[in-house]
C-alpha cells in the first residue's frame, strides 16, 4: 500500500529529472522561465488546497461546538426549571439530570458506549415526560 503509489510517484520525478540534466547538457543555453510557472501554478493548487482543508476542518469544530453550548445551555435550564415543581419531582429531575450528564461524559470519552446511551437517553426523556404528564 505505501511501495507502489511511492515508486508511481518518484518514478516520473527520476525520469523529469534525468530528462532536464541530459536536455540541459544539451542547449545549456535554454531558459528555465517555464519550470518557474508550473512551480509557482503547482504551490497554488496546494495552497488553495490547504485553505479548502482548513476551512472544513474550522466549520467542522465550529459546528460541534455549538452543539455543545446549545446542548449545555438546555441542561441547566432544565435544572433551573426543575426547581419551581414540586419536591417529589424536583429531585427525581435533578437525579435524571444528573444520570444524563454522566452518561453524555462517559461517552464522550467512549464513543463505543453510543448504542446504550442513546437508548439510556431515550429511558431518561420517557421518565421526563411521565413527570410532566403527572404534573399537568
Amino acid at each position: 500500500m505505501f511501495f507502489i503509489p511511492l515508486l508511481v510517484v518518484l518514478t516520473p520525478i527520476l525520469i523529469g529529472q534525468r530528462y532536464g540534466i541530459w536536455h540541459t547538457k544539451k542547449s545549456p543555453n535554454l531558459q528555465n522561465a517555464s519550470v518557474g510557472s508550473v512551480v509557482g501554478a503547482a504551490f497554488g493548487l496546494l495552497a488553495f488546497m490547504l485553505a479548502f482543508t482548513f476551512q472544513i476542518a474550522a466549520s467542522r469544530y465550529n459546528e460541534r461546538k455549538e452543539l455543545l453550548l446549545e446542548e449545555v445551555t438546555n441542561i441547566r435550564t432544565t435544572w433551573l426549571r426543575s426547581g419551581v415543581v414540586p419536591e417529589p419531582f424536583r429531585s427525581d429531575t435533578r437525579k435524571l439530570l444528573l444520570e444524563y450528564v454522566d452518561l453524555r461524559i462517559d461517552l464522550a470519552n467512549d464513543l463505543s458506549k453510543l448504542s446504550s446511551a442513546m437508548i439510556r437517553s431515550q429511558h431518561i426523556l420517557d421518565k421526563f415526560w411521565e413527570s410532566v404528564e403527572i404534573l399537568a
